[in-house]
């Protein structure tokens, strides 16, 4: 039951004034702000505050109008924050066909847009749509964040990782192509109908690589050398090095802009495969089997020497330097090494004449007419001559020696036919005897292995 009437209220809670208020009201409704009760024209009243307020506190003014003042972050600021999906005209999801529209409690209107984030179908640049996933995870869990894109934390494998593994060709941006155009799948494979210059990824070398996939032109010396996405080589596996690292190694010439040395007259190149292009040099080089260029420039090249080693070897360096370090005896040390040598810088002494020493240290003695010590005869005062030894060591006591100057050498033996000394198989040796004669003489004889007796009247006892 209704009744027209001219009412005069005094609120006293919450309003600053006197509101004065005509129409039809009936016992169980009311507009009037301060009452407690939310109208259609009303933000809030006594009590009903519908915005939250996600920082601070939202309060209602005396006519029933929302307070911000006090709150940081609230529906309507322009920001999304709390529970919102969206704020005014702020809008971050994607809708792909249509349009959104903020509600003014800060939710998405989707009526309007046909294709979102959150509909179940994958579409547009969405991984996934909820429980829908386009890819599988290979080492782990896979779940969609709300967002349609891929929440990969608990998955350590999987397409749109943007990491290339297993059998992907692809992950996320696709390789470069080098005349034409190329594009990733949502699976990871490549689409390369446009693309028609190549590209890294299809296991043929060509523009600027050095490799492509398995397609490796390369042998590491020792390891395994690795081809990146890039097509580049990756030599961490290959601790033996390879060609095109740019060091001379193995059977290598040359490596890239590391040549051997420089060639005398002209140019050296290196080829692809570590090789010397010397077609450009006419002046010889180092490397190429001869000792040339400025006199001591070259002390040797590859495996020509200027001089003998007859116990070890010489090696040369690559800029052709002479190492002699592992060559135990040679010609031009200085030493006379009469297993190989007649002489070893200066001639030997000549008897009637000159002698002198040859480059390869044998002697040339054609001025020479007396003989010299070292021709392997006893003459002068020589008491040997090379392997021309008068005394032999017995059996078992060591070696009797000639020394350069063509003296014996007794240092490495202890007992021989001479040493005055009766020792070995010896009875006698020079004027010792194991023996006496009381009348008569009696000799030593045979290198010193029987007493002659033959002049003694009374036997040697």
């Amino acid at each position: 039951m209704y009744r027209n009437v001219l009412v005069i209220i005094l609120v006293g809670v919450g309003l600053s004034g006197l509101v004065l208020a005509a129409g039809c009201v009936s016992n169980n409704q009311s507009n009037v702000c301060g009452d407690g009760v939310l109208s259609e024209n009303e933000d809030c009243d006594i009590g009903q505050i519908p915005k939250p307020c996600y920082q601070g506190t939202m309060k209602c003014t005396d006519v029933c109008t929302f307070d911000e003042s006090e709150c940081g972050q609230f529906c309507g600021d322009g920001l999304i924050n709390g529970d919102e999906e969206c704020d005014g005209g702020n809008i971050q999801a994607a809708c792909e066909i249509g349009t959104y529209s903020c509600t003014q409690d800060c939710k998405l209107n989707r009526t309007m847009c046909t294709d979102f984030c959150g509909d179940g179908v994958i579409s547009g640049t969405e991984q996934c749509d909820g429980e829908l996933l386009f890819s599988m995870c290979n080492n782990g869990t896979l779940s969609c964040n709300a967002d349609c894109t891929y929440n990969g934390s608990n998955c350590l494998d999987y397409c749109g990782d943007e990491i290339i593994t297993g059998a992907e060709q692809c992950d996320g941006d696709p390789p470069s192509c080098y005349a034409g155009v190329i594009a990733c799948n949502p699976d990871c494979s490549i689409v390369a109908e446009g693309c028609t210059g190549g590209y890294c990824g299809n296991g043929i070398i060509e523009a600027r690589e050095l490799c492509d996939k398995d397609n490796m032109p390369i042998t590491c010396y020792q390891g395994t050398l690795g081809c990146n996405l890039d097509c580049e080589i990756i030599p961490t596996a290959c601790p033996g090095g390879y060609c095109g690292d740019e060091t001379i190694q193995g059977t290598e010439q040359c490596d890239g802009n590391e040549l051997p040395g420089l060639c005398y007259d002209g140019t050296l190149a290196c080829l692809s495969d570590c090789s010397l292009n010397t077609a450009g040099c006419t002046g010889g080089y180092c490397g190429d089997g001869i000792i040339n260029g400025v006199p001591g420039h070259e002390e040797c090249d590859t495996s020509t020497y200027p001089a003998q080693c007859w116990e070890g070897n010489f090696t040369c360096s690559r800029t052709c330097k002479m190492d002699d370090t592992l060559c135990l005896s040679q010609c031009g040390d200085g030493f006379v090494d009469t297993r190989f040598e007649g002489c070893d810088g200066v001639g030997p002494t000549c008897y009637t004449g000159t002698a002198t020493c040859n480059p390869d240290c044998s002697v040339n003695a054609s001025l020479c007419t007396g003989g010299y010590c070292g021709d392997g005869i006893i003459q002068g005062n020589e008491e040997c001559d090379r392997n021309n030894i008068p005394l032999t060591c017995h059996a078992g006591f060591g070696t009797m020696a000639c020394t350069d100057n063509c003296l014996l050498d007794d240092t490495l033996c202890t007992a021989y036919c001479g040493d005055n000394i009766i020792n070995g198989p010896e009875p006698c040796d020079d004027t010792l005897f194991s023996c006496s004669c009381a009348q008569g003489t009696i000799q030593c004889v045979n290198d010193c292995t029987e007493i002659d007796d033959s002049t003694c009247e009374v036997s040697c006892v």
